[in-house]
Order: structure tokens, then C-alpha cells, then sequence
């Protein structure tokens, strides 16, 4: 079924994996015993999955209701493991971001580690230096960040995969690269690289990887933050 053939009645955004859960009636002109329709879209996509049907707005406003505040999320979903926005945010960061990146040392990197997770209030992941290359990543099973690069903004990065792998239990519960983790990878650019906040929103915003801003949201993102 096709978002675009639904009067949609609500629709709930949730952050942490670009996806809305969504009320709609059947706009087609045939009669049918279930017009009233509850599933999920992705944010980019038009096709709606999970689809359950029901035969009163009530009835389909209650299904909704009891998916929004168990946090109800698709069992096996496509939409739920594509990262859809990786691309989108790495071009953000190329064209916004690594003109600001430092350089730092081993030891500096380690001393970041420790004080960001100190203010988040968590475990602390460990560092492994590979070979200088330009390729990173976060390893939620061994909460291990393994180093290519040797730079503040991408060591901050991976502190962001982290922080959302920990306090989210586990990578499974969130896309890598969802509008919920630009949002803290915004707060640690602001608060440990120095750039500024305005310039941040305003220029992820424009690359389209926030989320709507204007939506009721499943979980709202970090958008407050103490400024440095």
C-alpha cells in the first residue's frame, strides 16, 4: 500500500530509525469494511509495511496509541536495518565539518574519550589504533573504536555510534546514521570542537538528515544542549 493513497489522520515520527508510524483512511472509491489503516512509512520511501486494518477510527486510533507508547517497532523490516542516510550524512560532514577537524595526538584522543563519556555518563570504549587510513568505526560488540583516522571530528563521530549503541542497548534499536544521532553528533561537535551550534542545525538541516522538525515525535532527540 502506497502512503500517497491515504488520507493520512497522524502521523508519528520516530528519530532513531527515520520512519513514521501513521493513521490513514483509504482514499479509494470503492467501499470497503476496513478503510482505516495503521502501519509504517519511511521518511523518504512511499510504501507503508506492517499494515493492520480496522473497521472504526477508534479502533485504529487505539492500535496507534498502544504502538506509540510501547515504542512498538517492526519485527523484520527492511526499513529498519537500511541506513538510508549514511551517505547523506558523511557528504554533510565532508562539505561542513572536516575543514574545523584537528589533529590530534594518541594521548589527546584517549584524554577526549575519557571526558566526553565522563559527561554522558558512559563506559568509556577502547581505542584501537589500525594503520592511518581513512576508515573508522565504532564496534558495538567489543565497544571498541577502531582508529584509522587521527582527527577530533571523526574520533567524535565514532563517540556518537557509541553513546547511541550504549544507551540505546544495542545497535539493533537504531539505524547508524539516523536523524537521532546527527542530533548527538551535533551536540559533540558544538561541545568539543567548538563550532557553533546555529551553523550545525542550520547546515544539517539543509542536507535534509534532522528529520522533520515540525512532527510529533516517537522519542524526541536531544535539541537543547549545554553550550562550550
Amino acid at each position: 500500500m502506497k502512503k500517497s493513497s491515504l488520507s493520512i489522520i497522524r502521523e508519528v515520527y520516530d528519530p532513531h530509525n527515520d520512519f513514521y508510524i501513521l493513521l490513514g483512511k483509504s482514499r479509494s472509491g470503492k467501499k470497503t469494511i476496513a478503510p482505516f489503516v495503521v502501519g509504517f512509512c519511511h521518511r523518504s520511501q512511499d510504501e507503508v509495511t506492517d499494515i493492520q486494518r480496522f473497521m472504526d477510527y477508534p479502533s485504529a486510533t487505539d492500535r496507534l496509541d498502544e504502538i506509540v507508547v510501547g515504542q512498538e517497532l517492526p519485527d523484520d523490516n527492511v526499513m529498519l536495518f537500511e541506513d538510508w542516510l549514511q551517505n547523506d550524512v558523511y557528504e554533510w560532514e565532508e562539505k561542513f565539518i572536516e575543514d574545523f577537524s584537528s589533529r590530534m595526538t594518541r594521548q589527546a584522543m584517549n584524554d577526549l574519550v575519557r571526558e566526553v563519556c565522563a559527561d554522558l555518563g558512559m563506559r568509556a570504549p577502547r581505542l584501537v589504533w589500525t594503520r592511518p587510513k581513512p576508515y573508522s568505526y565504532y564496534d558495538s560488540d567489543d565497544h571498541c573504536i577502531y582508529m584509522g583516522h587521527r582527527d577530533r571530528c571523526t574520533l567524535l563521530h565514532e563517540l556518537a555510534h557509541a553513546y547511541m549503541s550504549e544507551k540505546l542497548d544495542g545497535p539493533e534499536d537504531h539505524t547508524n546514521h539516523c536523524p537521532a544521532f546527527v542530533w548527538k553528533v551535533i551536540e559533540l561537535y558544538n561541545r568539543y570542537a567548538g563550532l557553533s551550534l546555529d551553523y550545525l542545525v542550520t547546515s544539517a538541516n539543509g542536507a535534509g538528515i534532522l528529520g522533520p522538525l515540525d512532527k510529533e515525535t516517537l522519542v524526541a532527540p536531544l535539541r537543547q544542549f549545554n553550550r562550550r
